[in-house]
């Protein structure tokens, strides 16, 4: 019953999401299922949180509307049962079949954790009860009984249709899925890069964290924001070495479905807001600005006009100082927070803490695994990051240094973010010139004077030898080119 429900959340966010995608022409099948399934997993919950506004969130309505909504996509599945049919016609290599029953035995043990009745702190206190109001009522009411009455709740919408599945299961379940998301992306975007197996290093970095695996398998919401933010910079990448309108639309729903998940998500809608607005200017494309602005507010504008509804305070309870206290809130203008902007005390206070959460932000790699009672015993994240993180600086060592082909350094180049002042604006106007020759299993000819150096679409050559991480680190630099020679050796 309860794997019956997991197929019926994965067949819904695959076929709605394909449906929106309908013409989005994907690099490899990674892509597309991974792009497909999480917009489709943004977009289920923002028909149940309509239904919610407009009080029809039953759970026989709510059924019906999936139902309409699998036969207005029937197209869909015609297509990709001709596709598995296709796949299934073909002669499967031995090392694919022990490679994926492999990768079955690893993954069991984390879905095995969904199956266990919800007992964490969270998850009881009011992620769970809040969606358990919302079937109650089939609205979305203030629940002030609630430690959060309002808040955004775009996960507690997923939950909900849990709820009208299997149960509190289920609801576990969605982030699951979220989990093994993250990790298809991961490896989608391994591919671009390299086409070798970054992908895979940075799906098993993100998989190896027991953090991450808990988390996976309980009814919290960090998992569904970690899946919306990674999916945003994936499509943003995209739209920057694309220029296609359709991957910055991506972009800005994906980064609105994380604000709509949780307040952390903004943060990032600023981290993409400032790169789309100087990526755009330098391109002297301003309509890329306003469909990103349009697709953002489109998104989280019904979210967070509910939250002012209710309370007057977009980002409540926090911030009483900027919107006003609210009746629930009373018992927070005692604090810092409430006092006068001002007050030279308050800034000195507020200053003291930047430092206090910077120092803490250095050592939270080493913290997250030897000092656990700083996070309540919590599960660690993995030891591989500190391990790992000095291959950071592999793109500023001499090439005779950076002979790592596919090793996990591309991985974590992937998992943890690059620096982007380096990207190029187009494809076409490369910043830093002809690049060296790269180093990796085999030695690429320095390109003739002649030779063409703009960077095609993986499409152009799906059969382009793996570069694994060396390649995906010098990508990520904006170094990716493309030689016009054969394969050679020095």
């Amino acid at each position: 019953m309860h794997l019956g429900s997991l197929v019926v959340l994965i067949a819904t966010f695959f076929v709605l999401g394909r449906k929106l995608t309908s013409r989005i022409e994907f690099a490899s099948a990674w892509e597309e299922i991974s792009i497909s399934c999480t917009l489709g997993y943004g977009a289920t919950a923002t028909i149940l949180f309509g239904l919610g506004l407009i009080h029809q969130l039953g759970r026989s309505r709510t059924l019906c509307v999936l139902a309409v909504l699998h036969l207005v996509s029937v197209d869909v599945w015609r297509s990709t049962i001709r596709r598995l049919r296709a796949v299934e016609s073909r002669p499967r290599p031995r090392y694919l079949v022990a490679g994926s029953i492999f990768v079955g035995v690893l993954i069991a043990p984390m879905f095995l954790m969904t199956l266990y009745p919800p007992t964490q702190f969270d998850a009881t206190l009011y992620h769970l009860p809040t969606a358990a109001a919302f079937v109650h009522a089939g609205s979305l009411p203030f629940l002030e009984v609630l430690r959060y009455p309002v808040f955004p709740q775009l996960q507690e919408m997923l939950f909900v249709l849990g709820f009208f599945l299997t149960g509190e299961i289920a609801a576990q379940m969605t982030q699951h899925v979220a989990l093994l998301l993250v990790s298809m992306i991961l490896i989608a975007w391994g591919r671009f890069f390299s086409g070798g197996s970054v992908g895979i290093w940075s799906a098993a970095l993100w998989l190896g964290n027991p953090l991450a695996v808990w988390l996976g398998g309980a009814a919290y919401v960090d998992i569904g924001l970690t899946l919306f933010v990674t999916a945003a910079f994936f499509a943003w990448y995209r739209w920057l070495t694309t220029e296609r309108t359709s991957w910055l639309a991506l972009a800005a729903a994906f980064i609105g479905f994380a604000c709509a998940s949780k307040y952390l998500g903004l943060f990032f809608l600023g981290v993409l807001a400032v790169a789309t607005s100087v990526v755009s200017l330098r391109r002297r494309n301003i309509q890329a600005i306003l469909a990103f602005a349009a697709v953002v507010l489109g998104i989280i504008g019904p979210w967070y006009a509910r939250i002012v509804y209710f309370t007057g305070n977009p980002v409540f309870p926090y911030f009483t100082n900027v919107f006003g206290a609210s009746a629930w809130s009373h018992h927070l203008t005692s604090g810092p927070a409430a006092q006068s902007p001002a007050h030279v005390t308050y800034w000195t206070h507020q200053l003291f803490e930047i430092y206090i959460h910077l120092e803490y932000l250095l050592m939270v790699p080493f913290n997250a695994v030897f000092a656990r009672e700083l996070f309540r015993f919590q599960a660690p994240i993995s030891p591989w990051y500190m391990v790992l993180i000095p291959l950071l600086a592999y793109p500023m060592l001499p090439d005779p240094f950076r002979a790592l082909d596919n090793r996990p350094g591309g991985g974590l180049r992937i998992l943890l973010g690059s620096d982007g002042s380096r990207y190029p604006v187009s494809p076409a106007h490369h910043p830093l010139g002809r690049p060296r020759p790269g180093v990796g299993r085999r030695f690429r000819p320095r390109a003739p004077e002649s030779a063409d150096l703009t960077p095609p679409r993986p499409a152009e050559h799906p059969g382009r030898e793996p570069g694994g991480a060396g390649m995906a680190l010098r990508m990520v630099q904006g170094r990716r080119t493309r030689v016009a020679a054969n394969f050679g050796k020095r």
